[in-house]
């Protein structure tokens, strides 16, 4: 299978930039291992055939050849009606690949480069601790979030800017987070909504001191919207304040919004976090700060994608928040400390035999799980419509 290929040699060299032992043998090998990492995902980005992404001819071929046609950028914005007239900063990065090549392949490859490259900035600049293993949150990348950028061109953009963004955020770097967020709510105007939640959400956790009653009351408030979203909604039909043209939203009579086959497939997730907190070093200031942010998101990402029962506009939106679990399921891993899974005494010797699980089992435990979700959801289900991937160019059909 071509992913899993490509998956598997990006991850690996991604792996080796970060090993002690060739970078102090090779002076700055690492740089050239994440070159390599980054350009072997862009490239198989790149040389698809324009079938593979949903929207591949909507947002991708038709505004990339637009912008073909104009002299200058100011002359391209204004004069472009209609559906290819979308947020100024992503018809930006059309224009300027269209002054390099007028190959559709070539913008693929280079919009692949740019979120790419951000993506694993952003992994660097939350490692400033060195508490992430960088390798674990590349294949992380790949397998939560990656085949969305096959798709949702314009919006990947603007989730790796955003997180960039608050990367910066993360470690007090005010003026270039704000840029990187403004670029963002230039690229896809639903970040600028995404990026208030983050940030209200962050210096919430920061100033609050007891974290735990914050997370307590999101729970119970989005259980209760969850039990009353579909009876209120039919109140307010039956009441004429609302059309009954929301009919369309109400999914069961029992009111419930839940969808079951998303908690299932977070239910691992979840396990990490309740481990994380019972078998780390959580009570360090800083490591107990991050721990509840990471779950605050996690929790707003499951409430969010959770509303797609009413609109399936907020699957989408969930994606801002999603792109977290790339950074927060490592470092919870990396803080924990093995423990024990049981332990019995021995009849004869009655010397006590204690089976422990060690952090790195728990990690290629996650990984495997992460394999599992993707081909559930991009082989089986056929999320974005990448699966099978198809390039002429590679002879791959």
């Amino acid at each position: 299978m071509p992913y899993i290929i490509v998956f598997f040699l990006s991850s690996s060299l991604m792996y080796f930039s970060n090993s002690r032992i060739l970078n102090n043998k090779y002076k700055n090998s690492h740089i050239w291992f994440v070159i390599l990492s980054i350009l072997i995902v862009s490239i198989f980005a790149g040389v698809r055939n324009d079938t593979i992404g949903t929207d591949m001819k909507v947002y991708g071929n038709y505004v990339f050849l637009d912008s073909i046609k104009y002299s200058d950028f100011y002359s391209y914005y204004t004069s472009t009606v209609g559906w290819f007239k979308v947020e100024p900063f992503y018809m930006f990065i059309n224009f300027i690949a269209s002054r390099i090549s007028t190959s559709p392949v070539f913008f693929y490859f280079f919009l692949s480069v740019l979120i790419n490259t951000l993506m694993y900035m952003s992994i660097i600049n939350f490692n400033i601790k060195n508490h992430i293993n960088v390798a674990m949150s590349w294949i992380s990348y790949l397998l939560i979030y990656y085949g969305y950028t096959f798709n949702l061109l314009r919006q990947s953009l603007a989730i790796a800017f955003l997180f960039i963004g608050f990367s910066y955020l993360y470690n007090e770097k005010y003026k270039i987070s704000s840029v990187f967020i403004v670029i963002a709510s230039l690229t896809h105007y639903s970040s600028l909504v995404a990026s208030l939640l983050i940030i209200f959400s962050y210096f919430l956790l920061k100033f609050v001191k007891n974290k735990k009653l914050v997370i307590y009351s999101i729970i119970i408030l989005s259980t209760i919207s969850f039990i009353a979203i579909n009876p209120i909604l039919k109140m307010l039909i039956t009441s004429n304040l609302l059309s009954e043209k929301y009919l369309m939203y109400i999914n069961n009579s029992g009111g419930l919004g839940f969808s079951w086959k998303s908690i299932i497939l977070k239910v691992p997730v979840i396990f990490v976090f309740i481990y994380a907190y019972r078998y780390s070093n959580i009570n360090d200031s800083k490591n107990n700060d991050d721990y509840f942010f990471f779950l605050f998101i996690f929790i707003l990402d499951f409430i969010i994608y959770q509303l797609r029962m009413i609109n399936v506009t907020f699957s989408r939106m969930s994606l801002y928040l999603q792109i977290y679990q790339v950074i927060s399921i490592p470092f919870l891993i990396s803080i924990m400390e093995s423990f024990k899974i049981f332990g019995f005494e021995l009849p004869l010797s009655k010397k006590n035999v204690t089976f422990k699980i060690h952090k790195n089992s728990i990690a290629c435990i996650y990984v495997f799980y992460l394999i599992a979700v993707w081909y559930y959801q991009i082989v089986l289900v056929g999320i974005n419509e990448i699966y099978p991937y198809v390039s002429d160019i590679l002879r791959i059909k």
